[in-house]
């Protein structure tokens, strides 16, 4: 592992017998993967999965459960777990418990990448008859799918992606705050591992 020149790690790529690779360190910061819930977790999973044109599949260690799987160079997935349906703390592993109280709603979204044109994402909710919209979020834009119309999903095209990803540094951040009077926008937390 060596040190970029801000201080990020630089990842080890190393081949294993039968040609996996395995990276021994990332060089920045990555989300893999998140789980939703839905009331039908296979039409779920199947609609991100085309909107990532990857694949979706049964996810075995929750009974009726999907995942959408991107196919993309990092792994990304959203697992769909079955509406009603809780992850606990368990003895050992995440454990698992119904909820009859499951709200409908939740602050918890995804912003999620697609090679799909615009059109193409809105045919799809349109075809799954779910909301969809185009949104200007003012640095940038989204297109708003709400899965099953009750699970935001916020889907970027390539043009969508430059923005975000243009806008959304700390230092922009910062900017953005004092720009807009948001009391405390000078300070920031910021808690950094040391090797």
């Amino acid at each position: 592992m060596t040190q970029g020149s801000r201080g990020t790690t630089i990842a080890t790529v190393c081949t294993l017998q039968g040609g996996n690779r395995l990276l021994s360190a990332v060089r920045f910061a990555m989300l893999f993967h998140c789980s939703i819930s839905a009331h039908d977790p296979a039409r779920v999973a199947g609609t991100i999965a085309a909107i990532w044109r990857g694949e979706a599949h049964p996810f075995p260690p929750v009974e009726g459960a999907w995942i959408a799987l991107a196919g993309d160079d990092r792994g990304t997935a959203i697992e769909v777990h079955p509406f009603g349906i809780d992850m606990l703390p368990g003895t050992t592993e995440t454990a698992y418990a119904h909820n009859p109280a499951a709200p409908e709603h939740s602050t918890s979204h995804q912003a999620i990448a697609t090679q799909l044109t615009e059109v193409e994402v809105l045919a799809i909710a349109a075809r799954e008859g779910w909301r969809a919209l185009h949104c200007n979020r003012g640095p940038f834009e989204v297109i708003e799918v709400w899965l099953e119309n009750r699970i935001l999903v916020e889907v970027l095209t390539a043009e969508m992606q430059q923005q975000y990803l243009a806008f959304i540094t700390p230092a922009n951040w910062r900017l953005y705050l004092q720009e807009h009077g948001v009391p405390g926008s000078g300070e920031a937390v910021s808690i950094r591992h040391q090797d």
